[in-house]
């Protein structure tokens, strides 16, 4: 200016206010180059403001981002961030919240969002304070740990279809092995009365002895494998929600206890014990079978399996009882078996804290709901006693569910599969039930109850063996088989069919396997039957169709054959030749499916491999109605 003074404009300030805009500014860089990417959003869902890490974890320019509703880039979420702006309006603070974010080159990535809301000075909704980081690693985190769930899973089914795949072709073998088994035992009978008869040297006599015992040992053998076959096709099924088809019957109770025992191999250091507890029903209308194969696979698992025994302090004065009692409200008979080491627990004792454990869990009774794996407890899972989650995100609590299951199958014991427990408890599920365990310091119990009849249970109790007394042959069966009585001739078939009726049946067994062929045939013509074999359907079918003079009285077909298999042979047999000659199935298959299948074909009976005699005898008399003259039914008898 003229008088040469200096006009300074502007706001004048402090030295701190200097200060303070400093800091404003490092704070300003602090937030907008911040690594982690962080948002503002007004309460309508607008961006308001992001930072350079946002902008780049986006890919979008400034322009295109802020100023934008933040739906625009979070596809398929629009109620998810409803709910988040509902909960930050709420004046609550969110955490770990999963989003997927489109980007601008179409990726879509998942951030997991914290987020809290800034206030105005009157209160209102200001903006938002989001942090958003990559949620990359934790997905990828929980789909290896689906990706394990799901290989375990889906190994273990593999497991499954192996076994029963394995299984089946086994059953013919089997059915071999018992066949021989039952001939060689017959032979002996044979040899040990012309031993007797013809005074021949001890050494004989022994050795015939001995023989007999590694047969009827063998045969034990065969039995258990059977059994096991048919508990792993039941599981098979169960586990594929097929539903069993139960066949009732009038069950005498006090009988059924005393036979399972006779199934179970006792420790030697166990006591065994059969209690009724009274005023119950005296028979049930159930399933015979399996009810007896529940209640075997509970007392096998609480005297032989090695695990249970490490839930005991004291190994001393173990005992086993199978309680079967009764529940006066709603008719239902108990069972209940129990394991229990010292003097002072008593069946008393255990069941009336089984009692009050079923007060205080009132849980439904199965009446034939859909049980899936997942559902059961772990004591019943198979194999392994895992229980196998629906979903796990967890990669370490996959990978060690997947070595658990891999050290269980891998170290049970050489006898067992441990699928009997599963077993048993979709089978009590069938029956209408519902299988409990109980597990205490010194005694464990399986419990279940079953609708009964109104008919009353005496009170007794029954030792089957005392502790360390040596079993004999054949195990702790105190009850022995019944024999069947093979049924008469009545006066009326005599009449009404002739002397036919009193003669030995014609059979065509229909079998491709020559070594089952031969033993079924010597199984025949020691009943006195004529016999024919053809090796397949199609020569069965040629049989009849070439000539037609040749009757046979009953047909046995195999159902799994080369050139022409049992079902196209029967349907030819009865529907295109319309022969009525009967037609019994006997295969080493036991499903509902196949059973199905021969039945709408035309079959006139069913029977699984391997057939005992006394099983072969029912069916000759039942479908040739022939029955062994006195004579030879009592050297039957013998050989039974």
């Amino acid at each position: 200016r003229e008088d040469n003074k200096v006009l300074l404009w502007g706001d004048p300030c402090h030295t701190k206010d200097v200060e303070q805009r400093a800091q404003d500014a490092e704070l300003v860089d602090f937030f907008d180059n911040a690594p982690i990417a962080l948002h503002w959003l007004s309460g309508e869902g607008i961006v308001l403001w992001a930072n350079k890490r946002e902008i780049e974890v986006l890919g979008y320019t400034p322009e295109e981002y802020i100023g934008q509703p933040i739906m625009n880039f979070c596809p398929d979420e629009e109620e998810l961030v409803l709910e988040i702006f509902k909960q930050l309006g709420s004046g609550n603070t969110i955490k770990d919240v999963p989003v997927r974010f489109r980007t601008k080159d179409g990726r879509i990535v998942p951030l997991l969002i914290d987020s809290n809301v800034k206030y105005d000075e009157y209160g209102k909704f200001a903006h938002t304070r989001c942090f958003i980081r990559d949620d990359t690693g934790r997905k990828i985190h929980e789909a290896k740990a689906r990706l394990l769930l799901e290989e375990t899973k889906r190994s273990l089914k593999m497991l499954d279809n192996f076994m029963s795949r394995s299984l089946h072709h086994v059953r013919t073998p089997i059915h071999i092995l018992q066949s021989s088994v039952d001939l060689m035992q017959e032979n002996f009978v044979t040899m040990k009365r012309l031993a007797a008869k013809e005074k021949v040297s001890s050494d004989l006599q022994q050795a015939i002895e001995e023989n007999e015992t590694l047969l009827e040992n063998a045969g034990e053998h065969i039995r258990k494998s059977v059994e096991m076959i048919d508990d792993i096709t039941d599981l098979a099924k169960l586990d594929q929600q097929q539903e069993l088809k139960l066949t009732k019957e009038l069950v005498e109770l006090r009988t059924l206890g005393q036979d399972v025992f006779g199934l179970v191999d006792i420790p030697d250091d166990v006591e065994a014990a059969l209690e009724f507890q009274g005023g119950g029903s005296t028979h049930l209308n159930t399933d015979k079978r399996y009810l007896a194969k529940i209640l075997r696979h509970l007392l096998d698992h609480c005297v032989n399996d090695t695990d249970s025994k490490h839930n005991f302090h004291d190994q001393s004065n173990r005992h086993v009882t199978l309680i079967i009692g009764h529940l006066p409200a709603g008719n239902v008979c108990t069972f209940k078996v129990v394991v229990a080491v010292g003097e002072d627990v008593t069946t008393q004792d255990i069941v009336k804290l089984v009692n009050q454990e079923d007060a205080s869990n009132k849980k439904t009774a199965g009446d034939g709901a859909t049980i899936t794996p997942s559902d059961l407890p772990h004591i019943f899972q198979k194999y392994t006693q895992e229980l196998l989650p629906d979903e796990i995100t967890d990669w370490e609590a996959a990978d060690t569910l997947r070595k658990k299951i891999e050290a269980g199958i891998n170290s049970q014991r050489l006898d067992s599969l441990h699928i009997g427990l599963s077993l048993s408890y979709h089978l009590v599920n069938a029956l209408g039930g519902d299988l409990r365990y109980l597990n205490l310091p010194n005694c464990k119990c399986f419990s279940f109850g079953i609708p009964h009849s109104k008919s009353e249970l005496q009170v007794e109790r029954f030792l089957v063996r005392p502790k360390n007394k040596k079993r004999t042959a054949g195990g702790a069966q105190f009850v022995p088989a019944p024999y069947i009585q093979p049924q008469e001739r009545t006066k009326s078939e005599i009449v009404t069919q002739g002397v036919k009726a009193m003669d030995p049946p014609t059979v065509l067994v229909v079998e491709d396997v020559p070594m089952c062929a031969k033993l079924l045939l010597r199984h025949l013509n020691q009943l006195n039957c004529s016999t024919k074999w053809a090796k397949n359907g199609q020569e069965a079918v040629d049989f009849i169709k070439n000539d037609p003079s040749s009757v046979f009285d009953i047909i046995l077909m195999d159902i799994r054959m080369p050139v022409m298999d049992g079902i196209e042979a029967t349907r030819i047999i009865k529907h295109e030749l319309h022969c009525t000659t009967p037609i019994v199935a006997l295969t080493g298959e036991g499903g509902d499916d196949i059973k199905d299948q021969c039945h709408k074909i035309g079959f006139d009976g069913f029977r699984t491999k391997p057939l005992k005699r006394d099983m072969l005898m029912s069916v000759l008399h039942e479908h040739a109605r022939y029955t062994l003259p006195s004579s030879d039914q009592a050297s039957n008898r013998q050989t039974q």
